[in-house]
């Protein structure tokens, strides 16, 4: 996957200029699994209680939202026991 630098917009590997802006030039490769291994490693490392974060801007899950407060960005939804 590719991430837009400038409007944060998850593309396909194979896009030349991002799906949303249409900006050229802006997109990074993205790999959200090694995004969440570095995230432990550092909470792991500094002795930080994790917590759920945005995968994509890494903001704090405040709320029962199903998408994130700043970037909009799809979070994983967790289900509770009833």
């Amino acid at each position: 996957m590719k991430l837009c630098r400038n409007c944060r917009t998850i593309n396909e590997d194979s896009a030349v200029a991002c799906a949303r802006c249409k900006m050229r030039d802006q997109l990074v490769s993205y790999n959200p699994e090694a995004t969440k291994e570095w995230q432990t490693a550092m909470h792991k490392k500094n002795n930080v209680a994790l917590q759920n974060v945005c995968m994509n801007c890494g903001t704090t899950d405040y709320g029962n939202s199903d998408r994130c407060a700043r970037c909009r960005f799809p979070l994983k939804v967790k289900k509770r026991d009833a």
